[in-house]
């Protein structure tokens, strides 16, 4: 049995959950045809201080065409041997009297910027995820061919403070042996290269799975039994068929799938499939359970 509640809210344990927002198509059409999820290289990421990461300082570097090589090697490995897949997560620390019942904005699958900005205007869907479960999930489907990390991001207005160590390259220690080099570097510093992000994308409370190294390109891992849930936007009504759909794709793998409603008073989610057709549009809907 699945670990959600009747009114949608998993249960009260704010590092056991991830949130993916997408829109239907994604959903329906890959994520849950195949059951897995892709890692999109940082080139396409919508920071440009990580798609075009531009923070290198070298050390010895009086060879113009060495350093040239070794800056070339950096951005492929950085932007394109690099891939990412994004979640949101519940607010940590303590949560305050909230915007909505019982918290209701804290929770990762109830933010509605996320909703507006990555699922496809309150039209998509937002895929729970059991964390624990994921980080095997990818740790078997990678199976050694690079890197995979994980971690939330940390949010600041100012540099980390590793970054001199993190962005100064000594190139002839680099020329002698790169990928040794390079692993070195990024087990000391991955944390400021891949989960450190400006303050400005901190609504968004990001955690990551990263796999760095391997083949360019993006990379498709199954998700195995890692999704428990699947919350439906509040605008979905606006396509029945795409909506129940989802519902569908969710009851033939047995995980629980809800429609959201909104409110300022009251919020909570309905069951998709029958009911959620016969709502009204955009009706709220609280289940305090």
């Amino acid at each position: 049995m699945h670990p959600l509640h009747p009114g949608f809210t998993p249960e009260f344990d704010r590092q056991k959950y991830l949130y993916h927002y997408t829109s239907a198509d994604t959903a329906i059409d890959f994520i849950l045809r195949n059951r897995t999820l892709r890692f999109n290289p940082l080139a396409n990421v919508n920071d440009p201080m990580e798609s075009e990461p531009n923070r290198w300082a070298f050390r010895n570097s009086g060879n113009s065409d060495a350093l040239r090589a070794v800056h070339d090697r950096l951005s492929d490995h950085f932007r394109n041997r690099t891939k990412v897949v994004c979640f949101s997560c519940d607010v940590q620390g303590d949560w305050g009297p909230g915007c909505c019942p019982s918290d209701f904005c804290a929770r990762g699958h109830s933010k509605p910027r996320m909703w507006a900005t990555y699922g496809h205007d309150h039209r998509g869907v937002c895929l729970i995820f059991d964390r624990e479960r994921l980080r095997q999930a990818f740790a078997n489907g990678l199976n050694g061919d690079g890197l995979l990390l994980q971690g939330a991001v940390r949010y600041g207005d100012k540099l980390p403070a590793d970054e001199d160590g993190a962005a100064v390259i000594d190139l002839a220690v680099f020329e002698r042996n790169f990928e040794e080099a390079l692993q070195q570097k990024i087990e000391e510093h991955h944390r400021t290269y891949f989960l450190y992000k400006h303050t400005d994308w901190s609504t968004e409370n990001e955690y990551r799975f990263i796999i760095t190294g391997g083949a360019v390109g993006p990379v498709e891992l199954p998700f195995e039994k890692a999704l428990i849930g699947v919350a439906i936007g509040m605008k979905s009504d606006e396509d029945l068929d795409k909506q129940l759909a989802v519902g569908e794709a969710a009851q033939a793998m047995e995980i629980p799938c809800r429609y959201l409603g909104w409110g300022w008073r009251s919020a909570g989610y309905a069951p998709v499939n029958e009911v959620a057709r016969h709502l009204p549009p955009r009706t709220t809907v609280y289940d305090p359970a």
